[in-house]
């Protein structure tokens, strides 16, 4: 087998262009990569714990709404219906029913009377 001396240099130049690829390239955008993984994940704690922040202030606004609910229903004013301010201010009357006898009686007299109006008018 023959190996030229060109073999060894074409192979010293191959590990030298790793090398160089492998530290000027690939070292930086790894490095970024790194930085943008990184950077993702704050967002994400960031994006967790705001909706964490959210959700606590949405259960106390809702444990405050239902104590303004619940103390509204305690003390809610009552409502006065025109009607009734009306009847009470009226006098109570009270209707007395008439018996047989007394309703004969006021018929005959009403009727008496309104035959003397008659005849005097004639």
């Amino acid at each position: 087998m023959n190996i030229n001396a060109t073999i060894f240099v074409q192979a010293i130049n191959f590990f030298i262009a790793y090398l160089l690829f492998r530290f000027i390239f690939l070292k930086p955008v790894y490095s970024e990569i790194q930085q943008e993984k990184e950077y993702l994940a704050s967002l994400t704690s960031s994006v967790q714990k705001n909706e964490q922040g959210l959700l606590e202030k949405k259960n106390e606004n809702l444990k405050q709404w239902n104590g303004m609910r619940a103390y509204f229903v305690r003390y809610k004013p009552e409502i006065i219906d025109r009607r009734s301010i009306f009847y009470e201010s009226l006098p109570q009357i009270s209707i007395r029913t008439l018996s047989e006898e007394e309703q004969k009686e006021l018929v005959e007299t009403i009727s008496h009377d309104l035959a003397k109006r008659m005849k005097a008018r004639l």
